[in-house]
């Protein structure tokens, strides 16, 4: 194997430091990538909301078929789940 180019796990960091430091909105699969969630979750904390007591998903932005995530709405939601 070359060693130019770098690892598949650096590519991956360096993609995603780029995209973490350059983008306000994130959409469905980098979402619950950033988040280390399932899509199927975010689907359904969507569609459900606190229904059946569960915790509630991040925030998200419906713009016609597309669904955002702000970066800032998905780490606010990460640090009201933090618990001591």
């Amino acid at each position: 194997m070359s060693s130019q180019g770098g690892s598949g796990m650096q590519k991956i960091n360096e993609r995603w430091q780029g995209l973490i430091t350059t983008r306000k909105a994130l959409k469905e699969k980098d979402a619950a990538i950033y988040i280390s969630m399932s899509r199927p979750y975010l689907r359904r904390a969507r569609m459900e909301g606190t229904t059946g007591g569960q915790t509630p998903g991040p925030e998200f932005i419906k713009k016609g078929r597309s669904v955002l995530y702000m970066v800032s709405d998905l780490d606010a939601w990460l640090e009201e789940g933090r618990q001591a």
